[in-house]
């Protein structure tokens, strides 16, 4: 399962992928990024977070992508990684 939100009209998009019991948050910022033209970054959530993360978008597991989707434009725009952070999801982090 993979669902593409574009929060900020063509120049972020975050995916959220579901495999093997595990979630990843991919984002690319395709212009205007601190850190240059392009830059894309992934947040990987083992299985073992999958509860906590669910109970931080105020769901259960079956209803995270419902969820994610309602809340994405909001937890973008303060940034994935804080907002992560700020609820204690266990995740890893890797930008290319």
């Amino acid at each position: 399962m993979t669902q593409i939100n574009d929060v900020t009209n063509g120049q972020l998009f975050v995916d959220l992928t579901f495999r093997d019991g595990a979630y990843t948050i991919a984002g690319q910022h395709l212009s205007g990024s601190p850190f240059g033209n392009e830059y894309s970054y992934k947040f990987a959530i083992p299985a073992s977070a999958t509860s906590q993360f669910a109970t931080s978008l105020g769901t259960d597991a079956e209803g995270i992508p419902a969820a994610w989707a309602a809340q994405v434009q909001q937890i973008a725009s303060r940034g994935e990684r804080e907002w992560l952070m700020s609820h204690g999801v266990l995740f890893s982090f890797h930008s290319y």
